[in-house]
């Protein structure tokens, strides 16, 4: 595999409710982030903010999964943020499932575009190849938080 991963970090954020937050590297040196829909808006607002350090605004509310690009406040580094905000249990068949495979393949090339442009990276549609391992990596990485493995 091209890529590695750090190992995944679980918030926590009360007593009676845990919500994960897993921090994945790449070979680009930028990290992604999926959060589950546990993490509410007031904790990804506690750890990440805008590049200019304005607040995460209402938006990462109005929708079911949403990416983009966000500064984590304990060190300052630009990484990609996936919040996957439906409340679901996924299973490993029917249309949960599918949502699943829909919600990872989506939001994981929003991820690998947004990584290409910030290093200004061109995909080469000649030899997919790269492009196709990398979007994969991430879609297994942000499956593997939803379905808390």
């Amino acid at each position: 595999m091209l890529l590695s991963s750090l190992s995944p970090v679980t918030y926590k954020q009360n007593m009676n409710k845990k919500a994960r937050i897993d921090t994945y590297s790449t070979q680009y040196d930028i990290d992604f982030v999926v959060a589950d829909s546990k993490v509410t808006l007031n904790d990804l607002r506690e750890l990440y903010c805008y590049d200019d350090n304005t607040e995460l605004d209402d938006t990462w509310n109005d929708c079911s999964a949403c990416t983009g690009t966000v500064k984590r406040k304990e060190d300052g580094a630009t990484v990609l943020l996936v919040h996957y905000t439906k409340p679901s249990n996924f299973v490993s068949s029917g249309d949960d499932l599918l949502d699943l495979i829909d919600i990872c393949a989506h939001e994981a090339t929003h991820v690998a575009i947004d990584i290409y442009n910030i290093v200004s990276a061109e995909i080469d549609t000649k030899n997919q190849e790269t492009f196709a391992y990398f979007v994969a990596y991430i879609a297994e990485r942000i499956a593997k938080t939803l379905l808390n493995k």
